[in-house]
């Protein structure tokens, strides 16, 4: 038991969360934009994508979109942190769409 606590205290402290950003350089109307979150899935190490791409269009339509943001939460890498190996082989991510309040011209 004690050997188990070790390695879950070793695998958290050695699992990095991290965040990605990618921003339009257009200004905003007002801070009123809605978000959509969704889970994204990768295998082997990331290098295979197997969630479909998000999708701006669907997401904000009309509007555009303000921010999208790539990270890997906790509750994200909680999975590889309790099933050993499984992070090599299952790499989940949070992606969030913040879309703009009105069309900006």
């Amino acid at each position: 038991m004690k050997r188990l606590m070790m390695t879950l205290a070793a695998a958290s402290l050695l699992a990095g969360c991290h965040t990605i950003h990618f921003d339009q350089e257009q200004p905003v109307a007002s801070n009123k934009a809605q978000s959509h979150a969704q889970w994204h899935h990768n295998m082997a190490l990331s290098l295979v994508e197997v969630s479909n791409p998000v999708d701006l269009d669907r997401n904000c339509g009309d509007n555009g979109w303000e921010t999208v943001k790539t990270e890997t939460t906790f509750i994200n890498g909680l999975p590889g942190a309790v099933i050993p190996y499984l992070g090599l082989l299952w790499s989940p991510k949070t992606a969030t769409v913040q879309c703009q309040d009105q069309q900006v011209q």
